[in-house]
């Protein structure tokens, strides 16, 4: 369960380093200049996050294969993404509450 909670917690770092740090500013003005869609995906931490973890689903970690041993292999990188997607929810929402 540690591992889990390990895993979604660098997904949500990496998001957040791709949605908000300085040092993708640049290519993320350009990407919204010749795309809206990649554009809006950039700047949006529950946009970005599922494609991180479906990412390090397939290079790093797989956590839903150690939770569901017997299913088809395909739908752990599914599963993963949204796994990143509502961890990255979470802590993007306790932030923002602590925030206020």
């Amino acid at each position: 369960m540690m591992n889990i909670i390990i895993w979604i917690l660098i997904v949500y770092a990496t998001s957040l380093i791709i949605v908000e740090g300085t040092i993708f500013d640049g290519p993320r003005e350009r990407i919204a200049e010749k795309s809206d869609f990649f554009g809006n995906l950039l700047n949006c931490i529950m946009c970005t996050s599922p494609w991180i973890g479906f990412f390090y689903s397939i290079t790093i970690w797989s956590p839903s294969s150690s939770l569901f041993i017997n299913s088809i292999t395909g739908s752990h990188i599914f599963l993963d993404g949204m796994i990143a997607c509502g961890g990255a929810w979470i802590i993007d929402s306790i932030i923002t509450y602590l925030k206020k």
